[in-house]
């Protein structure tokens, strides 16, 4: 019974043996079958820019593992993230020329010259700078045969005569035993040029194994420098009637290289004749003229890639898409042209002073650029924010008006290229300290068309300029088209864009300067300019003709008769109404300024907030809040809708306040009449608008509020003991 139950026990462990080892045979199938299939052949050319297409080209051979064009599905650079339509790859027509060096090692059953004669056939099917060149039984390399010079390189059949009369059998089939590896390193050694930048490739013809007794050469070696000088090998293998290839070997051998395997006569029943092998010939040979026939050409948008600035090279690692599969060609170190692009501003200078007869201003540029004209775009920005329409800087311009600053203005030219879907910066030219006149408009208070006696005249800024501050006005005259003098030696502020002077006898200010006899009088005025004729001025008006009239009469006073005592009740009325029209006058008064400020709320200019943002720290009861002044009207009050919410205190209108940016400064102002808040110091009630600077501190009901630029102040160290 033991010796009966070892016996069962080992036939259970057998079997499992065996079975187990059918399961790992089953698995292990498919990775032998892939293996033995043969890999897609590859050969690129390398990476070239193409300035018509403004693209880096990369030319690749693509054979499938059956020899026939390989059907790519889509390509691919792994290194970069490249926008999806900047890759391309299509089938090429036309081919790079390729050198064939032919290596013929047959036998008595398919002799030399019926290979030759065929293989010459072939060759006018090829493209006419196609290279060829023999490797035969001796082991000599033949002439190369290119498309002779003094040929017509179109007339292929001329060509192909040529070849046939330099083609000639190495030697005698029957003279030695044929060395296949050594025929094919020689080829790769005396053949293949490695400095070419021609494709080179080696086709082997044969019917018969390698004589390992009368060489030392290896398959190895013959892979090994194949892959040195960057060769494909390709073989067409016959099994004849007297001898049989090393069809592994051979197989070995141009997978290693990127090349292929033909065969024919390994299957019984073969026709292995004369003329069925150099029919089968002549078929394989269009299979491998196929094959060389399998580029595609592979561009990369030169816009999107970004090379060293130093090399001015991108590498690319390519991969092509095939049935599912990826194929790597490769990493290429693609090297693009310095083109060079520029722009310059031609009429325009640094420091440069744009008087009123030079206006409008016309800016020309010069462009230095392959691009064509429909392919570029040129941008001119005032002061970089403002782009000017055209090449004309008209002051008349509103979006001119509101950019430009008091002085040192620049205009900055952008060259852009605009073939793609986003234009792209390519040069940029900028002049700085420019300085543009502006208009002034002077008129005179007169309500008839002389004027004499006490005259007031007024400048007025035109436009919604940037006005300097703290500036004056200052009044030129002149007589009969002569120089201008100053009109009194004094000179009026500047207040809300207006200066006025009043004169108190233009007629004897005149004779003063003139003399009796002065007319054809003008009188100009201008804002910061230090000649008297305002032709250096920031703003200056143009000549304003005026007439002088007659003076008024000074009348003397006569004697006064003796005073007569007056009863003191007859002053009462004459100071009641004084008083009532001095009340009168301030209501008026305090009615124009609410105006002015309801006008400022209700209003915003067109005025750009500054890149410097103001901050405005609440603080009550030791909590604090900051907010940043990101728009041109913050309301403030004890409505949740404000942009200052100043919650739970009574004293706090829902609508109290507003902080505004206005004429290129903060304010705030209250929005009722009977709401209050102190600012800076100030007490303000109703209608009332403060300027606001850094550092001004705010008083509404319980709450301080504090302006301050910097972001992360310690909102305690913010606040003014002495509020």
């Amino acid at each position: 019974m033991t010796f009966k139950g070892w016996t069962v026990i080992n036939r259970k462990t057998f079997f499992r043996q065996i079975l187990l080892m059918t399961l790992l045979m089953w698995a292990a199938l498919p990775a032998i079958a892939q293996e033995s299939d043969p890999q897609p052949g590859v050969y690129t050319y390398g990476c070239v820019y193409d300035e018509g297409s403004n693209a880096v080209q990369i030319r690749a051979d693509l054979m499938g593992r059956d020899g026939a064009p390989l059907f790519v599905d889509s390509v691919a650079v792994r290194s970069l993230e490249l926008p999806e339509d900047s890759v391309t790859i299509q089938r090429v027509e036309d081919r790079q020329p390729v050198r064939i060096l032919a290596v013929i090692d047959t036998t008595r059953s398919y002799p030399v010259e019926p290979v030759r004669d065929v293989l010459q056939d072939k060759m006018a099917e090829f493209p006419v700078l196609d290279e060829l060149a023999l490797v035969t039984f001796n082991d000599r390399v033949s002439p190369l045969l290119g498309a002779p010079s003094e040929l017509n390189a179109n007339d292929k059949l001329a060509i192909i005569d040529y070849y046939r009369d330099r083609i000639v059998p190495g030697g005698d089939p029957q003279a030695g035993i044929a060395v296949l590896y050594d025929g094919i390193l020689t080829a790769l050694r005396d053949g293949i040029d490695p400095a070419s930048e021609m494709r080179q490739v080696v086709l082997v013809l044969t019917d018969s194994p390698h004589r390992n007794e009368s060489s030392d050469t290896t398959h190895r070696e013959v892979i090994e420098r194949a892959q040195t000088v960057d060769a494909q090998i390709f073989v067409i293998a016959f099994d004849t009637i007297q001898d049989t290839p090393d069809f592994d070997v051979l197989n070995e051998i141009t997978s290693a290289t990127n090349g292929f395997l033909w065969t024919y006569g390994q299957d019984e029943g073969d026709d292995k004749s004369l003329a069925t092998l150099s029919d089968e010939m002549e078929t394989l040979l269009s299979d491998f003229q196929q094959a060389l026939d399998s580029e595609y050409l592979i561009s990369i948008n030169a816009d999107t890639l970004e090379p060293d600035p130093t090399t001015l090279s991108v590498p690319l690692e390519v991969v092509v898409a095939s049935s599912g599969q990826d194929i790597e060609l490769g990493t290429f170190d693609c090297v693009l042209p310095l083109i060079d692009h520029s722009i310059a501003i031609g009429s325009v200078s640094n420091n440069l002073f744009v008087s009123l007869s030079q206006q409008p201003l016309i800016v020309s540029t010069t462009i230095d650029s392959p691009l064509a004209e429909d392919e570029r775009e040129v941008r001119l920005l005032l002061n970089d924010t403002t782009q000017i329409l055209g090449s004309t800087i008209n002051l008349n311009d509103a979006s001119v008006q509101g950019a430009l600053r008091p002085t040192d203005n620049s205009l900055r030219a952008e060259l852009y290229d605009t073939r793609g879907d986003e234009a792209q910066l390519l040069a940029v030219d900028e002049i700085t300290g420019i300085s543009f006149q502006r208009p002034l408009t002077v008129s005179v208070e007169s309500e008839s068309g002389t004027v004499g006696g006490e005259t007031t005249f007024v400048a007025t800024v035109d436009g919604d300029f940037a006005i300097p501050e703290n500036r004056v006005v200052r009044f030129g005259i002149r007589a009969n088209g002569g120089e201008y003098q100053r009109l009194l030696p004094t000179s009026p502020d500047l207040i809300d864009g207006e200066g006025r002077l009043t004169v108190d006898n233009i007629n004897e200010r005149v004779t003063e300067l003139f003399g009796e006899d002065a007319s054809n009088l003008e009188v100009i005025a201008y804002i910061d300019g230090s000649a008297a004729d305002g032709s250096d001025a920031l703003f200056v008006s143009e000549p304003l003709p005026i007439t002088l009239g007659e003076a008024p009469a000074v009348t003397t006073p006569a004697e006064a008769p003796a005073a007569v005592a007056l009863p003191t009740d007859g002053l009462v009325i004459p100071l009641a109404i004084a008083g009532a029209l001095l009340l009168i006058d301030l209501l008026l008064l305090r009615q124009i300024r609410q105006m002015r400020v309801k006008r400022m709320i209700k209003y915003p200019d067109d005025r750009e907030l500054p890149q410097n943002t103001l901050r405005l720290t609440v603080t009550r009861d030791g909590r604090h809040q900051t907010y940043s002044l990101t728009k041109q009207t913050m309301d403030v009050g004890r409505g949740t809708s404000n942009d200052i919410n100043l919650t739970d205190d009574t004293n706090i209108s829902r609508e109290h306040g507003v902080v505004m940016w206005r004429r290129g400064k903060w304010y705030y102002a209250n929005r009722k009449s009977q709401a209050r808040a102190v600012v800076g110091g100030k007490f303000l009630r109703g209608y009332r608008a403060q300027e606001l600077r850094p550092d001004t501190q705010l008083q509404i009901g319980e709450y301080t509020l504090v302006c301050h630029y910097d972001s992360e102040a310690d909102p305690d160290s913010l606040l003014k003991t002495q509020f």
